[in-house]
C-alpha cells in the first residue's frame, strides 16, 4: 500500500474486475480518453482512484438515452415469460421501452420505477406515511446530506413532485397492480438491459417456473415457517407465496439496491401495508446484502443463526449461476468458505446451496431452481457430497429448457436438512419425488414417480426412470460384462475453425471426403457431401492422423439422444460432430462391439442412465458390454458384416431393406440373450426405445 495521499497503481486486469468489464474494453476506454492509463509492455497501468471514480460514475449513470439502432427492437430487452404475455402490463412495458428507445428525452431508471410504484401504492389505498420509507432508497436524496429530518422530508417531497410530473408522458403507458405479478421487476429488468445496451446476459425466472418451484413446498406451516429467498431480486418468488403466510415470516436479500426496493414495494402491495410496523418489518426482513458473506440473513431468524434452535424453515429461489467472482471476491469468500480452492473459480449456485443449508433449521427445506448439470457433472461432485452429508434429497424435477433462446436444462432440487447427528437419506432409504415437465404454454408435467434415495450417490443425482425400468437396468448391469474404460482409444473429429473456407462441396484435386454427424447412422456412414484437403496445420483442432487412418474404427454421432455408431475401414476423415472410437479388447472384434452399442438394450440403458444430448466419452466407457464365448463373437461379427453389406445394397435397391431389418433383429435378439433378458423384457425394451 502507498503512503497516505499517494495514489496506488493497478493493472488493467484488476481494473476490469473492479468495473465488471473486459480488459479489451479497458484498453479501448484508455484510447478514447474515458480512463487514464499508461502502457507498460503488453499491459496498461491505471490509477486506483481513477478506476474507483469510473466505477462510481458507472453505478450512478442510470439515465436512459435514445437508442437508435434499427437492428434492435424493444423485444430484445423484454424478459420473455417473466410475467404472463397476456397481461396488459406486458404490452404496455413493450410500448414504453419502444418509446424510450426512440425518444430524445433522458429518463432516470429509479425515477421511472418510483413513478409506477407510487401510482400502484396510491391506487391500492396504501397510505403514504406508511410506504414512504420503502421508496427512500430509490431516491438520490440521502438523510446524511440534510441537517434535520424536516429538511430531508422536504427534499423528498420536492423530488417526488418532480417524479409525478413524468405522468404527462407515462400516463400513455399505464401499469396496474396484479397480485402475484412482478410488473415493477419486469420493468426494471427491461430498463436495465436497455441502459446497459445488452439483450443477453442474466436470465430471469419465468413466472410458471416460480409456481412449479413453490408447488414443491406444500407442507409449509403458514403461521410458523420463516421463509428466505437469498437472491430475491425484485421478489418474484416471495410475492407468489400463499397469502396466508404472515408478512413477518417472509425474508429476502439481494445485492441490487433497486431490486430490493421493488421487492419491498411488491410485498407492500400484496399485503396492503396496514401500519408503519408492517413497513418496518419489510425494511428489516428484505435487505440489500450479500447472502454469501453476511451472517445477517441467519440472524434475522433468531439470535443464534447457526444454532439448531434458529435459522429458516424454508429457503427457496433461483440463486445466481456462473457468477464471475473477482480475485478480491474470492479472497473475501475464503473467510466464509474455508475449503474453497485457491485456484478454481467457485460456482455461485454451489455456494448458495452450502450457505443455504448452513442457515436452514434442522428438518427445514431448501428448494432451488438450478442447472441440470449439478446432478451429474464431475465439477459438482463436492456439492453433491455436501448435500448428502447435511440432509436428504426429497425431490428432483426435470424442467428442460425454460429460458428463451438458451439451451440450459434446469431442475428444481428439494433438500430436507437432517437433524443433528441424523444419518443421511441414502442410509434411511426415504422416498424421492421425481417429476418430468415439458415446456408448453408454461410447464406441463409429463411423468412422475417415487424413487428410493439409495439410488443417489456422490457421483450422480440423476434418477431417470421408475422402479420397473430401474429393475431392468439393474438386471442388465448384473449380467457378466466389461466396459470400454481403458479398453478403447478415443479421438475427436476435426475442428477446422473455418468450415466455410476449408470445406468444399466439390471433390477437387487434393480433396477427400469428410463425414459429419449427419452422415452417421447405425452401422454405416452415408456418402459425405463435403470434402477437405487434409492439412492439420490449417485446422483449429485435429487428432493424430493414425486415428483417422486406422485400419478399422467406429464413428459415432456426438450430438444424439442415444448411441449411434458406424463402422469404417476406409480411413475416412470426420468433423467433430462425428467422433472416433477404436476398441482394443482382446478376443472381441470391433464389429461385435459395434452391434452391442447399436442394440436396443444399450439404447434403453443409455436413456435411463444418462441425460445429455451429447454422447460423451465417459458415458460410452460406462456402458456394459456383455461377455460371451468366441463362437458367439464370431456369429455376431459375421452377421454385422452381412448387415453392413445389406444396408449398402438397400441404398440402390429399396426392396432389399427387409433383409437388413431381418439381420438387425437377429443380432439384437442375440445381444438381449447375452444380457439374460427374456422375450417379454426384450419386447418391452424395444417398445420403450420407440417412444
Amino acid at each position: 500500500m502507498g503512503k497516505k495521499g499517494e495514489d496506488i497503481n493497478i493493472t488493467s486486469k484488476e481494473a476490469a474486475e473492479m468495473l465488471g468489464i473486459s480488459r479489451a474494453t479497458i484498453a479501448n476506454w484508455i484510447k478514447l480518453g474515458k480512463l487514464s492509463g499508461k502502457k507498460e509492455g503488453e499491459r496498461y497501468i491505471l490509477s486506483l482512484s481513477d478506476v474507483q471514480k469510473a466505477k462510481k460514475a458507472l453505478e450512478s449513470s442510470s439515465l436512459l438515452q435514445s437508442r437508435r439502432n434499427k437492428s434492435l427492437s424493444e423485444k430484445n430487452f423484454i424478459p420473455k415469460s417473466y410475467i404472463d404475455k397476456k397481461s396488459h402490463n406486458y404490452k404496455h412495458i413493450k410500448k414504453l421501452i419502444s418509446y424510450i428507445m426512440h425518444s430524445e428525452r433522458g429518463i432516470d431508471i429509479a425515477d421511472l420505477i418510483t413513478f409506477y410504484a407510487l401510482t400502484m401504492l396510491n391506487r391500492n389505498g396504501v397510505r403514504s406515511d406508511y410506504y414512504k420509507q420503502l421508496i427512500y432508497d430509490l431516491l438520490p436524496i440521502k438523510r446524511d446530506d440534510h441537517a434535520t429530518d424536516t429538511d430531508f422530508e422536504s427534499a423528498v417531497t420536492d423530488h417526488l413532485k418532480k417524479i409525478m410530473n413524468l405522468g404527462f408522458v407515462l400516463n400513455d403507458y399505464p401499469l396496474t397492480y396484479i397480485e402475484g405479478e412482478d410488473t415493477l421487476g419486469m420493468l426494471y429488468i427491461s430498463l436495465r438491459r436497455l441502459r446497459d445496451k445488452k439483450s443477453k446476459g442474466a436470465y430471469y425466472t419465468p413466472f410458471y417456473a416460480v409456481d412449479t418451484c413453490l408447488s414443491k413446498l406444500k407442507e409449509i406451516s403458514p403461521n410458523n415457517a420463516k421463509i428466505l429467498d437469498p437472491a430475491c431480486g425484485s421478489g418474484n418468488f416471495l410475492i407468489r407465496l400463499p397469502k396466508n403466510i404472515p408478512i413477518e415470516n417472509i425474508y429476502g436479500c439481494d445485492i441490487d439496491k433497486i431490486s430490493v426496493c421493488i421487492a419491498r414495494i411488491n410485498l407492500a402491495l400484496k399485503y396492503g401495508l396496514k401500519s408503519k410496523e408492517s413497513a418496518n418489518i419489510l425494511m428489516n426482513n428484505i435487505k440489500e446484502m450479500d447472502f454469501l458473506t453476511s451472517e445477517t440473513a441467519g440472524k434475522r431468524a433468531g439470535d443464534k443463526p447457526f444454532s439448531p434452535k434458529s435459522g429458516f424453515d424454508v429457503i427457496l429461489g433461483n440463486p445466481p449461476w456462473g457468477y464471475s467472482f473477482s480475485s478480491s471476491d474470492i479472497k473475501r469468500l475464503k473467510r466464509f468458505f474455508p475449503f474453497l480452492s485457491a485456484n478454481a473459480r467457485p460456482e455461485s449456485f454451489s455456494l448458495f446451496i452450502e450457505k443455504g443449508l448452513s442457515v436452514l433449521k434442522d428438518n427445514g427445506t431448501l428448494t432451488y431452481l438450478l442447472p441440470e448439470t449439478l446432478l451429474g457433472s464431475d465439477m459438482y461432485l463436492s456439492i453433491r457430497k455436501e448435500i448428502l452429508s447435511k440432509g436428504c434429497v426429497t425431490g428432483i424435477s426435470y424442467l428442460g429448457d425454460i429460458f428463451d433462446k438458451v439451451q440450459c436444462p434446469c431442475i428444481i432440487l428439494t433438500v430436507k436438512k437432517g437433524a443433528a447427528g441424523k444419518a443421511s437419506a441414502v442410509a434411511n432409504h426415504e422416498d424421492i419425488n421425481i417429476s418430468f415437465y415439458k415446456r408448453k404454454a408454461g410447464l406441463s408435467k409429463i411423468d412422475d414417480f417415487k424413487a428410493t434415495s439409495d439410488r443417489l450417490s456422490e457421483s450422480s443425482f440423476h434418477i431417470l426412470c421408475g422402479s420397473k425400468d430401474y429393475e431392468l437396468i439393474k438386471k442388465i448391469e448384473s449380467s457378466k460384462h466389461f466396459t470400454l474404460k481403458d479398453k478403447a482409444d478415443f479421438a475427436l473429429g476435426i475442428v477446422t475453425g473455418n468450415n466455410k473456407k476449408l470445406l468444399s462441396d466439390v471433390c477437387s484435386k487434393g480433396f477427400e471426403p469428410i463425414a459429419k454427424g449427419s452422415n452417421i447412422s447405425s452401422y454405416v456412414v452415408s456418402a459425405p457431401a463435403s470434402y477437405i484437403v487434409y492439412n492439420p496445420d490449417e485446422f483449429q483442432q485435429c487428432a493424430d492422423e493414425c486415428y483417422y487412418r486406422a485400419k478399422e474404427k467406429l464413428l459415432y454421432r456426438f450430438i444424439s439422444s442415444r448411441p449411434v455408431f458406424a463402422y469404417d475401414d476406409t480411413g475416412l476423415l470426420s468433423l467433430n460432430s462425428a467422433n472416433i472410437m477404436i476398441p482394443k479388447v482382446p478376443k472381441y472384434t470391433a464389429l461385435y462391439i459395434l452391434c452391442v452399442l447399436n442394440s436396443p438394450v444399450i439404447s434403453y440403458y443409455y436413456k435411463n442412465s444418462f441425460k445429455n444430448m451429447k454422447v460423451l466419452r465417459s458415458a460410452i466407457e460406462a456402458l456394459p458390454i456383455p461377455v460371451c464365448d468366441a463362437k458367439t463373437i464370431e456369429e455376431i461379427t459375421e452377421l454385422a458384416k452381412e448387415l453392413i453389406s445389406s444396408i449398402k445394397d438397400a441404398r440402390s435397391d429399396s426392396n432389399k431393406s427387409s433383409v437388413s431389418t431381418s439381420i438387425a433383429d437377429n443380432i439384437d435378439h442375440k445381444i438381449a440373450y447375452l444380457y439374460g433378458l427374456n422375450d417379454k423384457e426384450y419386447h418391452y425394451i424395444c417398445e420403450k426405445c420407440e417412444e
